[in-house]
This record gives C-alpha cells, sequence and structure tokens, in this order.
C-alpha cells in the first residue's frame, strides 16, 4: 500500500516497478496536526490501470489549523503530470472513487490536541457540511477515515468536534446499541446483529428509531409483501420483506430484509447511508459505528 505523508516535513513514498506517486504541499507549522494518506490496493490498483506507469501526483494541502470546534482542513487532489492523462485522471476519478475497494484513508495524528474533557468520540471528518466519519481508535490520538466520496478535488474535508453527533455503537457479540457520544440513551435489543452474503445485518427498529428515524408496518396482501416503512426528516423508505424492488435495487441495496425472531433484519450500510448517516467497520472487534448528526424535533 502506498502511504503519503504530510508533516512538518513532506516525505514521499514510491512503489518499486509502479509510477512515482509523490506529495506536494506548503510545509506545516508545528501546531497543526500531522496529516497522511494511504490508497486501498483496489484504488491503487484502479489508478494504475487507468494511467498504466506514468506518474501519479496527490497533493495535500492544509487549508486551516485550529479554529473553535475544527482540528484542521485540508484538500487533497489528484493529478497527473501529463495533460492529456491528467483530464482523463478527472473525468475517471468520480467513478474510481465509488468502485468498491477503491478508497483512500485520511490519517490525522491529534496526540496532545485534544482538550481535557473533551468526548474524542464526537470528533468525525466532514465534506461540505456532510459527515464522512471517522474516528480515534487506541490510545494513540489517530484519528482516521476512509474516504469515498467524489467531488471534482478528490476531498475537500475538515476533522472536528462535532457538539450534536451520534455515534451508535454495534457489535455481533452484543445486544446493546450504545452512543458513544453520550448524546442519546442506550438501547437493549433483543436480537444481535450477524454478517449474511458479506453484509451486516441489524434489527430495524432499534437501530432506525435511534437515528431518530419512525418505523411503520404495512402486512401482506394478495399483491405485495409485507413492508416496512422508514421515515426521517422528510425522506420515506418502503422496504418489503424477503425481496427488494428496482428502486431500491437502483439506490443500492443488494440484499433483502429478512425476519429473525419477529425482528426484521436489514443491511446497515445501506439504511444508514441513505439517511445521511456513516458506517464505520472494525475487523478487529467485529464492531459497528453509526455517525449522524443528532435530530431534533
Amino acid at each position: 500500500m502506498i502511504v503519503l505523508l504530510l508533516a512538518v516535513v513532506i516525505a514521499i513514498a514510491v512503489m518499486p516497478t509502479q509510477a512515482a506517486v509523490t506529495v506536494s504541499g506548503a510545509e506545516v507549522p508545528p501546531a497543526l496536526p500531522s496529516v497522511w494518506v494511504e490508497l486501498s490496493q483496489g484504488l491503487e490498483a484502479e489508478l494504475q490501470a487507468l494511467i498504466g506507469f506514468s506518474d501519479i501526483d496527490i497533493d495535500i494541502s492544509i487549508a486551516g489549523g485550529r479554529s473553535g470546534n475544527c482540528f484542521v482542513a485540508a484538500d487533497i487532489i489528484f493529478s497527473v503530470p501529463d495533460a492529456d492523462l491528467n483530464g482523463i485522471l478527472s473525468d475517471e476519478l468520480p467513478g474510481i472513487l465509488q468502485t468498491p475497494g477503491a478508497y483512500y484513508t485520511i490519517f490525522a495524528d491529534l496526540s496532545g490536541l485534544i482538550p481535557d474533557g473533551m468526548n474524542h468520540h464526537r470528533i468525525a471528518a466532514l465534506h461540505d457540511g456532510t459527515i464522512i466519519g471517522g474516528g480515534i481508535s487506541g490510545q494513540d490520538m489517530v484519528f482516521s477515515a476512509a474516504v469515498t466520496i467524489s467531488p471534482n478535488t478528490a476531498g475537500s474535508f475538515e476533522i472536528s468536534y462535532v457538539e450534536n453527533l451520534r455515534r451508535l455503537a454495534l457489535s455481533q457479540d452484543s445486544f446493546m446499541v450504545v452512543d458513544l457520544a453520550g448524546n442519546t440513551p442506550s438501547i437493549s435489543m433483543d436480537t444481535r446483529p450477524f454478517i449474511r452474503h458479506n453484509r451486516a445485518l441489524v434489527p430495524l427498529r432499534f437501530v432506525a428509531e435511534s437515528l431518530g428515524a419512525t418505523v411503520g408496518w404495512t402486512g401482506a396482501t394478495a399483491a405485495s409483501s409485507p413492508t416496512v416503512h422508514l421515515t426521517l426528516d422528510g425522506q420515506t423508505l418502503d422496504i418489503p420483506i424477503g425481496g427488494t424492488t428496482p428502486e431500491l435495487t437502483a439506490l443500492g441495496m443488494d440484499i433483502p430484509a429478512y425476519i429473525v425472531n419477529n425482528r426484521t433484519m436489514v443491511p446497515l450500510r445501506f439504511i444508514a447511508e441513505f439517511f445521511g448517516a456513516a458506517v464505520n467497520w472494525d475487523e478487529g472487534t467485529r464492531g459497528i459505528d453509526i455517525i449522524a448528526w443528532l435530530t431534533t424535533e
């Protein structure tokens, strides 16, 4: 994996036998966090397939330092020296960044920058006011967020403390939904999440209501399957049990909802992202974080 580092000085990482990958940007004053980026193998492969062995430049420029609740703001731009190839890259990059397995991860070392008493679970990465997600794990206070956004600039983001954040933690080993950000009460479920077809399925009502959504139900008829109705912030989503619809498929729901122990189990990432939440999956702990704005009535 290519690692791109921007700290007080700039390091350049080049993969042997492949195109050169460089990082450029202004030097970072010591008071700002160190920021760096790692490309997933999928994204690296997509970029190499697109432009062959041409050099890839990834410019990380620090747009601003600690100001109010913002720890750091930065822009990430992918380019190649060849003007023609750069045009191809600009045209193709939005699609590439939405390819499964093609993403990059932003890291920022926040050690020594988080005030005493601050709940670090309320720190998230944002893009144009949209929550990308991310978080701090372990004791080293390094923040990370996987990015699959596709604006013209590959990433213009900030890492900030968000007072009204929900960070709902679930695990395959637990019946609890816990808001690590401390903004909503914990909920006890009667069915645990599980993995099916490589998707995390969760009990819909508990998770939806934790996000602030209302849940309705229509029973089966001669013409249709039982259907769950979700409503949040004026958006409505209808999910049939045991099947899908062309509309849901077009939105990215690739497996159906199931009934388990009289509970409707739905693919978590699809539901969360439809309503504007971000999802973090921790392979080591088999834990799931749902990160969203706290909505008020």
